[in-house]
């Protein structure tokens, strides 16, 4: 059961989870991620769930089934969010989860959208995406709006948070239009009727076969072309409901004259249980089929299988070169030869997507960004742009500089935020030389990100680990602590103990005490006592910014507050 399921495509994988009986799941478990099958086993009978460990998927699906809805609780909007982002246990997680769901659940919508944006913890991520679809079709408003501008990294739990809503995320296809990813197939797959016309329309196989679907293969069957009749022959061959229709539509595709489809016969003839005389040269044929077949059937198996599905390149058809360059640059195995097979591949004249997606292909498999430069002068704009984009993201400093003449890299370095992405990996001696040259060459708007105001410090304490090394470096390249930061940490809004050692290398002109008070109220245990001595080497002043927070409307930040008055040293 698990090598057939490791062997099928992601979107058919899931698609099982929604029909599969428990006990396969339950078999199947190392196939899917755990907070996925908490939301395949909610319906499983509760004798079969109970057996399951504390911190399993099993407790926590029959949780969501016990769980009956309770309202707003004691607990604040802030304490559920800190819960779930800082539980230890999945199971707890799961409860801050559900306090936030059915207390605030006009808020949890963009709270939790805001958690899966810039975390990197995909655990987390994947319980806020459950938690998402707890909300039901509202919370598609609220991912709608920020679905567009999210990164791939988070678009990828937008998906996962659709697919647990099921068929309730109807409307969502707008938006996955332009995105193709093996999430949004399963998005798809789990929409079914919906799904199915965007999975034609995009040429993926195997395929759900209902009524709708079997219509537009049909015509597929019979078109003049014989890429079509192709995909309708190995989407013909998915799954679904018997209908009489598909055994004579795959019956007619087998017999197809056409050279191009020589091969229907092969993947029929199985299927049909036909027998005979093979043809002269289906032994040829079957081990192309093979080949051909390889890309979709999980990871590349050797190198030398790499070797060969680049060798029968132009005898592919144009949907299979394309999902070839595809997984090759998903996959692929870092090789010499490969390399430079993708790289004539590059040269052709091929349409921008084949020519894109072979470039991506090139950078797995070859891994020289220097080569790029070659493709600066390329007839087609989207090439030079791509092209740009990896010299300014993946050469070496000295390369850069050396390039940094030529408009295609300018628009490319002026167009992100690179110069912070320099700022933190380069050494000094190399940002200084950058620095000059884009003041010699007059490129201000990336200096300009340079500024403190050019960053939003509001919610400090979020920051990615990109982030808070970019958040770093400026701190340390201005010595200094911006207003809006210090005005987040006075306000009790930031506490992290990061902040602690700048803090006291840079001290604010005001709220200096105020900022360290709300530090030592609120930051973890372990680290109070490192706030604690900073807040006394203050004095009175200290005791009185303490004393100001025995008014705050948080009885537990006034309590905390008084026990450290109660220790503070006297005389």
């Amino acid at each position: 059961m698990q090598e057939a399921l490791l062997a099928a495509d992601w979107g058919v994988r899931l698609y099982w989870l929604v029909w599969a009986p428990p006990e396969e799941i339950l078999a199947a478990r190392d196939c899917f991620e755990d907070w996925i099958l908490v939301s395949a086993l909610r319906a499983a009978p509760p004798e079969l769930l109970i057996a399951g460990h504390h911190a399993s998927p099993e407790r926590r699906a029959l949780a969501l089934q016990r769980r009956s809805s309770r309202g707003a609780g004691r607990h604040s909007l802030a304490d559920c969010l800190r819960g779930i982002r800082d539980a230890l246990h999945p199971q707890l997680r799961l409860v801050w989860m559900l306090l936030l769901v059915e207390g605030f659940p006009q808020a949890a919508g963009p709270e939790l959208i805001r958690l899966i944006g810039p975390v990197h913890d995909s655990e987390l991520r994947s319980a806020c995406a459950l938690g998402l679809a707890l909300l039901g079709r509202p919370a598609l408003i609220d991912m709608g709006e920020s679905f567009e501008y999210a990164p791939a990294s988070a678009r990828e739990f937008f998906c996962q948070a659709l697919w647990h809503l099921g068929p309730d995320a109807r409307g969502c296809q707008s938006w996955l239009e332009s995105y193709d990813s093996n999430w949004s197939r399963a998005v798809f797959y789990r929409l079914e009727a919906e799904g199915w016309r965007v999975l034609l329309q995009r040429r993926v196989w195997p395929l759900w076969i209902d009524r709708d679907s079997l219509a537009a293969l049909a015509e597929l069957a019979f078109s003049l072309e014989p890429a079509d009749r192709k995909y309708a022959l190995r989407a013909l061959l998915g799954w679904g409901p018997e209908f009489a229709r598909v055994e004579e539509l795959l019956k007619a595709l087998g017999r197809d004259t056409d050279p191009d489809l020589s091969e229907c016969a092969v993947l029929v003839a199985p299927h049909l249980g036909w027998s005979g005389a093979e043809p002269p040269g289906r032994e040829e044929l079957t081990t192309r089929l093979e080949i051909v077949e390889a890309p979709r059937s999980g990871p590349l198996p050797s190198l030398t299988r790499q070797r060969e599905l680049l060798d029968s390149f132009a005898y592919l058809e144009a949907f299979e070169q394309l999902e070839l360059l595809q997984d090759l640059a998903a996959q692929g195995i870092p090789d010499s030869k490969s390399a430079e097979q993708i790289w004539q591949i590059l040269e052709f004249p091929h349409t921008t997507p084949w020519r894109l997606a072979a470039l991506n292909a090139y950078l797995r498999v070859g891994r020289r960004p220097r080569r790029m430069a070659e493709l600066l002068s390329d007839g087609n704009p989207k090439m030079r742009e791509a092209a740009a984009e990896v010299v300014v993201q993946e050469a070496y400093p000295e390369y850069l500089l050396a390039n940094l003449d030529r408009a295609e890299i300018q628009n490319a370095f002026c167009k992100g935020h690179h110069i912070l992405r320099a700022l933190v990996e380069w050494s000094a001696e190399e940002f200084e030389r950058l620095e000059q040259r884009l003041l010699q060459l007059n490129l201000n708007s990336p200096l300009k990100q340079l500024e403190l105001s050019a960053v939003r410090w509001a919610g400090f304490d979020d920051f990615t680990p990109v982030q808070q090394q970019v958040a770093t470096a400026l701190l340390r390249r201005h010595r200094r602590l911006p207003a809006e930061l210090v005005e987040e940490v006075a306000a009790g809004r930031s506490f992290s103990p990061r902040l602690l050692e700048f803090w006291e290398q840079y001290p604010p002109e005001s709220e200096g005490c105020r900022g360290l008070a709300q530090m030592l109220v609120r930051v973890p245990a372990c680290e109070r006592q490192r706030v604690r001595e900073a807040l006394e080497r203050q004095g009175e002043a200290g005791a009185r910014a303490l004393a100001d927070l025995l008014e705050d409307s948080d009885v537990g930040i006034a309590a905390r507050a008084a026990q450290e008055l109660r220790d503070w040293p006297t005389g």
